[in-house]
Parts: C-alpha cells; structure tokens; sequence
C-alpha cells in the first residue's frame, strides 16, 4: 500500500522496484509469480507455489520463507510502501487457462485464493498464514504466534491464522546464540558459534570417557528450517581427527 501523494511515474518505478525484488524472492524459493495488479488499496502479488509440474514435499515452507523475505525486502528497501502485508494460504485450487480463445490468462482460482487476499487485507504489516500452512510447513511451532479472529467478507471458518515470525526469534545451544536464518549454501562447519559449541561439547565427552564416567553427552544436533538441504562439506584440519575417534 502507498503512502498517498506518489506521481504516476513514482508509482510506476516502485512497482517496478517491487516486482524485481519479489520476482527474485519468489524464484529463489521455487515459487512463480503469475501476476500484478492495481486496485484502490494499493498494489497486488499473487505468488504460487508447488504448480503442476513442480510439486514439492516443502513448498509451504517455501511459500512461508520466500513470504518473509518479500516483506523484509519491501519494508527496508522501498520507502514509498506504508504497509507490507503478505498472506499465505495452502490448499486445492484450480490451476488453468481462463477467458476466452483471443484473450485469456493461466491462473489459480478457489476458495484458498480468496482466504490468501482476506488474510492480506484484514492483518496489514504482517505475514499471515492459515493453520493448513503452519501445519504442512512442519516449522518448530515458535516461528508462529496465533492472531486474533476477525470476520472477513466472504470467509466461513477460516481456522486458526498466525502471524509468521522466522528469523525475528533466536535460539540458544550451550552459550552460544544462534539465529534460526541460514544463508543458503553456507556450509555448518565453518561458523565460528556452531564450531565453539561443537567443540566444547566434544572436548567434555572426551574429558568424561577418559576419566571412565558414563554420565555424559555425545550428541549435539543442529536445526535448520524446512527445506535447507545438508550441503556436502569437509571437516577442517583440525577436526578432521577427533571427529574419527
């Protein structure tokens, strides 16, 4: 949504901006945008994910993630936008070309469509979601905080929505805070925290069976979110031998 006041041509070069950004959001999480356009609240993306021929198993995850990076990008990057609302919905839809034979268009019509622009209008400023999405992202339950009901034209038993939070939350192994953010491609190995949480827990195991204890811990586990795919990667130097004993 604008600020009020903007030029046509002001206007036009923030759209522009927009789609750039987003396009390059949507892509980067295996999504298409399929298309724009202008009404008297302001100007909207519809995004799909997961069309035929491109199912994924984590295409909400994506949908979810790629969401969060669109506002974060609008909201830092384009100054002329007073609100940045994104709704997610997950669902059956029709997918196909609509219109006639001259003058038609490919796109997604149904029920979930509506709730996805419902969800944008009735919570602005933030990313929302329907509980179908939360549940299929299969995302730790605390990048979720529950929003309030509210009637929506046109919208029955929506369920319960959420506000997505992603990386806004952090998560603490041992003494060292780690963000639930991941570059993707970053290797684990490699990162200062995870190296020095790996390493004192490794040193204490072999303090502990050295010294003949059984009560210690030999596990260590790092999360990521849904759909960051284990990177192959080679332990450095100085692992390379502790890590076989």
């Amino acid at each position: 949504q604008f600020k009020g006041g903007e030029s046509d041509q002001e206007q036009c070069m923030t759209i522009h901006q927009a789609a750039i950004g987003i396009g390059q959001q949507i892509v980067k999480h295996h999504g298409r945008v399929n298309k724009v356009f202008m009404f008297d609240k302001g100007c909207t993306f519809l995004c799909l994910f997961g069309l035929p021929g491109d199912k994924r198993e984590d295409e909400s995850a994506h949908a979810l993630q790629a969401a969060y990076g669109v506002h974060d990008l609008c909201q830092k990057e384009i100054r002329s936008l007073k609100t940045v609302s994104v709704g997610v919905t997950t669902g059956p839809v029709f997918c196909g070309v609509v219109g006639h034979p001259v003058r038609h268009e490919y796109t997604v019509i149904g029920r979930k469509v509506n709730l996805a622009a419902r969800l944008m209008m009735h919570y602005p400023g933030v990313v929302s979601c329907d509980s179908e999405t939360c549940y299929y992202s299969k995302l730790p339950a605390f990048y979720f905080n529950e929003l309030p009901k509210k009637a929506m034209k046109g919208v029955k038993n929506p369920g319960v929505l959420y506000q997505f939070m992603a990386n806004k939350q952090q998560i603490t192994v041992g003494k060292a805070p780690m963000s639930v953010e991941r570059e993707e491609g970053y290797p684990l190995l490699g990162r200062e925290k995870e190296i020095e949480v790996y390493s004192s827990m490794l040193k204490g195991f072999l303090e502990a069976r050295a010294a003949g204890h059984k009560n210690y811990n030999n596990v260590l586990i790092y999360e990521g979110p849904i759909g960051y795919r284990e990177q192959p990667h080679r332990d450095p130097p100085e692992f390379a031998q502790r890590t076989r004993v």
